[in-house]
């Protein structure tokens, strides 16, 4: 199973980071290809991880893939490093669900939003959607949401 994650990890990558065609921005105005909200990490912030980490959500993104609306929840953790990244996945893929089910989950709940996928990324630092930063270090998973709760969907 962990051969398979890492080339779903593989073709993510492979895949453009923003939508085709743009977004709108969640208050009305059109940036380029999903909606867009950003919250203030005071507001939004996810707390102790299982890891013992901690993450603040940076912003969220809605956006239509095809048939389906996908929302995309990027947290940002200092405690990320390249030590981590190294060290193995299976950590970060708890904590990353956590983050799903923890947090992305009820956020859609209680705004009356519905997503078919959640895509949760982690990284260290604040890296603009779209945009690459090849010293960050970044986690992306997604998971379908299925009967209230979070399915891991590979890519």
């Amino acid at each position: 199973m962990k051969s398979e994650r890492f080339e779903t990890v593989r073709r993510f990558f492979r895949r453009a980071a923003a939508p085709e065609g743009g977004a709108w921005a969640f208050s009305g105005a059109r940036v380029r290809g999903c909606y867009m909200l950003i919250l203030s990490a005071t507001l939004a912030q996810a707390g102790d991880l299982p890891s013992g980490r901690s993450a603040d959500l940076r912003d969220i993104l809605l956006e239509q893939v095809g048939s389906e609306t996908w929302a995309r929840f990027r947290f940002v953790s200092d405690e990320l490093d390249e030590d981590v990244a190294q060290a193995g996945s299976e950590e970060i893929e708890t904590d990353m669900a956590a983050l799903c089910s923890g947090h992305a989950l009820p956020y859609l709940k209680e705004n009356a939003l519905e997503a078919e996928i959640v895509v949760i990324s982690v990284s260290d630092r604040d890296v603009s959607f779209g945009e690459s930063d090849p010293q960050a270090v970044q986690f992306f998973e997604a998971y379908r949401v299925s009967d209230g709760s979070c399915q891991w969907e590979p890519f």
